[in-house]
């Protein structure tokens, strides 16, 4: 049984996005910003709904969990009460958040992420449960732990988490959000996100799925005046992944940066699409993302800043570096700019290419051995994009996490 089922705008709106979805059907590389991105391995998946969860439980991340703030666990789309530690107040499932504030999240739901997107479409037609997190001029100290964990069946379950983010005037807050799971199975999140005037959202999330595995996460976000939206993005696991954001700096004041990185290896496609819309006169954003691919991995990086007629003053910088550490490995990056305004300074830029043989022998010619050598360049390189998080420990975890996989990827082999 559906979240919700039985409440009139909720049951509307999945039937209209069930319409609208089977109208488009899911995207092909003939839709422009889906050229590098092709979802044909999806071809005979199931879609099958996930079996009940009782008896199931979280087996989430520890490192997570011990960050001591509210922790909320989700399996199969479903939230597991006794591996969680809620608040109550602030942050909550989306199925305890439609019984105890159902007309609040109408407000939300449905309004921020577009109608168009054929992916968004999908999961507003089922609707599994997420976060709701609404915040009220206040500051939450410690992070907002979010885990979806997911499991296989033989026939390819799929998972529609749905997560709405408020943060109303002046509200503070950090929320983590991992992915993870066993199998092959398709997971398509949507998270759709206010960040009201003065408030300030840090937003990280790890995918970290089965190798054999399918994320497809879609975020909209409206930042309002003087607000900033931090958002940092890790990419480790999934056989396809899509990370897709879009973000409205929607009045004067409003600040997004963008920092992300992804690591692939095997056959593993990760792709990282992002549309900056700047609407409003003096707004600024920043993004950079790197990453590694090694063996016959595919990274995509597709960024747009788009300045709207009207957006003077705005101030947008686009960066992304990848370093391929195999011959086969292959990396396409369409970084561009949409510029309607006058009085603007923006810029993008994207390099590919292979790790510093200079910097290789430096290394080893003070007695480091070359795989070592490898790890450290590279870690080095793709940790610069989580160089500007105020949080030392939430840093030193995702640190944590590029050198795991460092460990196991064998770079010096592939270079």
């Amino acid at each position: 049984m559906s979240i919700g089922q039985g409440i009139g705008w909720l049951d509307a709106l999945r039937q209209q996005s069930r319409t609208g979805f089977s109208a488009q059907g899911l995207p092909s590389p003939k839709v422009e910003s889906w050229k590098y991105t092709s979802l044909k391995p999806l071809d005979g998946f199931a879609f099958a709904r996930p079996a009940p969860t009782k008896g199931k439980t979280g087996g989430g991340d520890a490192a997570l969990a011990a960050l001591g703030g509210t922790y909320l666990v989700f399996v199969d789309g479903a939230f597991d009460m006794k591996a969680s530690r809620a608040d109550g107040a602030h942050a909550m499932p989306l199925s305890m958040a439609l019984q105890s504030k159902a007309d609040a999240v109408h407000q939300y739901l449905g309004h921020i992420a577009g109608s168009d997107d054929p992916l968004t479409l999908l999961n507003s037609g089922i609707i599994d449960d997420g976060l709701v997190l609404m915040i009220d001029g206040t500051t939450i100290d410690k992070p907002i732990v979010v885990e979806h964990i997911s499991s296989a069946s033989k026939d390819g379950v799929a998972l529609h988490p749905r997560s709405l983010i408020v943060l109303k005037k002046n509200a503070r807050a950090t929320v983590i959000e991992r992915f993870s799971g066993a199998g092959r199975y398709l997971i398509n999140p949507v998270s759709e996100i206010v960040v009201e005037d003065g408030a300030k959202l840090t937003h990280i999330r790890l995918f970290e799925d089965d190798e054999t595995a399918f994320n497809l996460s879609h975020l909209s976000a409206r930042i309002g005046k003087d607000a900033g939206y931090e958002s940092h993005v890790l990419a480790t696991g999934g056989a396809l992944v899509r990370n897709e954001m879009k973000i409205e700096l929607a009045s004067s004041g409003a600040d997004a940066s963008l920092y992300g990185a992804y690591l692939a290896r095997g056959k593993q496609h990760t792709d990282h699409t992002t549309v900056l819309r700047h609407a409003a006169p003096h707004t600024t954003s920043r993004e950079l993302y790197k990453g590694a691919l090694n063996d016959t991995a595919r990274g995509v990086f597709q960024g747009n800043i788009y300045v709207a007629k009207g957006a003077d003053g705005t101030d947008g910088n686009m960066t992304n570096r990848t370093i391929l550490l195999s011959e086969k490995a292959e990396m396409d990056a369409k970084p561009q700019l949409e510029i309607y305004a006058d009085d603007v300074k923006c810029a993008h830029g994207a390099t590919i290419g292979n790790l510093e043989e200079d910097a290789l022998f430096y290394l080893q010619a003070r007695g480091i051995p070359e795989r070592q050598a490898r790890e450290l360049l590279v870690e080095g390189f793709v940790a610069e994009a989580f160089g500007n998080l105020a949080d030392d420990a939430i840093e030193d975890l995702l640190r944590a996490r590029i050198a795991a996989w460092l460990a196991i990827a064998k770079v010096a082999e592939a270079a």
